[in-house]
């Protein structure tokens, strides 16, 4: 009863704008979708942390004179990290259901300081110069 007379005092342009709302969103955040819907969903998400994750070191690697061994230790290194990021932020963060990921924001300073210190050192290898390259967008410092 209680419930039924609050709702006779809400206006009514609220009331119809929460039953659209409702009526728009599949699941909401206590729901839980069937589990092959869930694979589904989850095989989605997948695919597109794929994409981001590989591609910022394709961009990133080759300029700093990384060797294809080199861009798959990268690889490797952002899905482990990503996954312990994730695994943390979903038990002891915020709890949402989202995967963390590399971010774009860093590969034009990371460009800037492989460029730069391509131009200004001398490297015995390739090898020497994407270690020091990679130590060096790491910590920041030129």
């Amino acid at each position: 009863m209680h419930g039924a007379s609050s709702a006779k005092h809400m206006p009514s342009h609220m009331a119809s704008s929460e039953q659209t709302e409702n009526n728009t969103m599949r699941y909401t955040i206590l729901d839980h979708p069937p589990w092959w819907e869930a694979i589904a969903l989850g095989f989605q998400t997948y695919l597109t942390l794929l994409g981001s994750t590989v591609l910022i070191p394709f961009i990133c690697v080759p300029p700093m004179g990384g060797s294809p061994t080199d861009l798959a230790n990268v690889i490797c290194t952002i899905f482990f990290v990503s996954g312990i990021i994730t695994l943390l932020q979903t038990f002891i963060g915020d709890r949402l259901p989202i995967v963390q990921g590399g971010s774009f924001a860093y590969i034009s300073p990371v460009l800037a300081i492989a460029a730069q210190i391509k131009a200004t050192h001398t490297f015995a290898s390739e090898q020497e110069r994407f270690l020091v390259g990679a130590s060096t967008s790491t910590l920041g410092v030129t």
